[in-house]
């Protein structure tokens, strides 16, 4: 699905243990993978400055994890100083890759508004993909465990569909990335529709469901001709949020993926949509669309 990717760590999201399973990635259908780092930069003194002593301790602690190989992969180490996104944004420039990987703690929206995150920035200063995971998780998983993550990393999609801007764009964008990359082995894509319970008559629930039904056919039916993978679909009722992450939690996926689009508004953050939520509340990896500008 993804030919090239950028990790981004900072050492304490466990992400740089993705060094040591370069052979894995290839098998997902990376061709090429970048490790990232930024080094802040010294501030002693009345001009900051790059901290060459930083730089070189990080590069050296990529390369070291850095134990394996793969013909199939081209890997490569990039050590920057400055303002994290603005640097990993001139990264994803200079490389021209496919998705970022980042990893986030889950916390909500609300909290995210106060304390910031690299990852929400990063969604509102460029269209390429994000693939976010949860740190706490990558550190319980043993060596085998991380391998056989990073071999399906996209093999498995959750995909919450509304048939809103947002959700159709999300379609639109994966159908052509899927057709574009290197198709993973076994892809299988569940097509998810909550339907909101806002009428307690049975007849006017029923053909709500019906008519979400038959739109998810009609999706199934063209992704499956033209893109020739598995595809599931179901409509729920409930509160979307918590019935998406139940979903989640209850089948065999890899990732759910999701969009929105990050407007400049002061108060978003203050609500948030079901989209924002699941980027910041599911242990789930998630794979996050902003649509283009």
């Amino acid at each position: 699905m993804f030919r090239s990717c950028l990790i981004c760590t900072d050492f304490a999201d466990n992400l740089d243990r993705l060094l040591a399973c370069v052979e894995d990635l290839s098998r997902s259908g990376l061709e090429r993978v970048i490790f990232f780092h930024n080094v802040a930069l010294w501030t002693e003194g009345t001009v900051p400055r790059i901290d060459k002593d930083a730089v070189s301790a990080a590069e050296s602690k990529l390369k070291a994890g850095l134990n394996e190989r793969s013909a199939q992969v081209d890997v490569q180490i990039q050590i920057d100083s400055g303002n994290p996104v603005q640097t990993i944004c001139r990264t994803v420039e200079k490389y021209d890759v496919d998705v970022v990987i980042v990893g986030t703690p889950a916390r909500s929206a609300i909290v995210e508004k106060v304390f910031g995150s690299t990852s929400v920035a990063l969604a509102r200063k460029t269209e390429k993909p994000l693939f976010v995971l949860r740190p706490p998780i990558l550190q319980t998983f043993t060596k085998a465990e991380l391998s056989l993550r990073c071999q399906n990393l996209w093999n498995s999609l959750l995909i919450p569909y509304d048939d809103s801007q947002n959700a159709r764009y999300l379609i639109s964008r994966l159908k052509t990335q899927y057709q574009q990359g290197n198709p993973p082995r076994g892809a299988h894509w569940a097509l998810l529709w909550v339907v909101g319970e806002l009428s307690r008559e049975l007849s006017i629930m029923a053909e709500r469901r019906r008519q979400a039904m038959a739109k998810l056919e009609s999706i199934k039916a063209d992704l499956i001709e033209s893109c020739s993978l598995e595809v599931s679909i179901q409509v729920e009722e409930g509160e979307p949020l918590p019935t998406i992450l139940q979903v989640a939690s209850q089948q065999d996926i890899t990732a759910i993926a999701i969009s929105n689009h990050y407007r400049q508004n002061p108060f978003q953050w203050t609500v948030g949509s079901v989209a924002s939520e699941i980027l910041h509340q599911s242990w789930v990896p998630v794979l996050y669309f902003t649509p283009e500008r």
